[in-house]
């Protein structure tokens, strides 16, 4: 569960008052398998059991999850193109983002997979203030000339 934005009350106001009403938005990122209309049911019975019945949830968005597969030819290929840019990679069976991966599963049949990019973790991804650093992008473009390379050898 990520909590992304809390708000209550009014900063402006001087007065020491409970605010009447408050706001969060959350995403929770589910595993595979996971009905996201069954983890918003079992999310509303929590609330009620813990004395919450008065929370409202306004559910925006829902997705199933959209699993990596190893072991596909773009898998094997990016693996191999990390290894030699970046060095043994760091796999991951999911991302905590679905999005337009489920769609590509969903419609077309094909699984995705993510790459390193070019953010470091202290960058702020998705942040007011998101960075990143030269010399990642142009390692970024590395990667990605060798993937093609990679995808090439592999379909001779």
């Amino acid at each position: 569960m990520n909590v992304s934005a809390l708000a209550a009350g009014d900063p402006s106001s001087e007065t020491t008052v409970v605010p009447a009403v408050a706001r969060a938005r959350i995403d929770l990122h589910l595993v595979p398998d996971q009905d996201p209309e069954q983890v918003v049911h079992q999310l509303r019975k929590h609330l009620d059991i813990h004395g919450f019945g008065e929370v409202e949830l306004d559910v925006e968005t829902m997705l199933w999850p959209a699993p990596g597969v190893l072991g596909t030819p773009l898998a094997d290929a990016t693996l191999t193109a990390a290894a030699a840019v970046y060095g043994e990679p760091v796999v991951y069976p999911q991302l905590p983002g679905a999005g337009p991966a489920r769609v590509m599963l969903d419609v077309l049949g094909a699984s995705t997979v993510s790459p390193a990019g070019t953010a470091r973790l202290g960058s702020g991804l998705h942040a007011p203030n998101e960075h990143g650093v030269v010399e990642d992008y142009l390692d970024h473009v590395r990667f990605s000339l060798r993937l093609l390379e990679e995808l090439c050898r592999r379909d001779s």
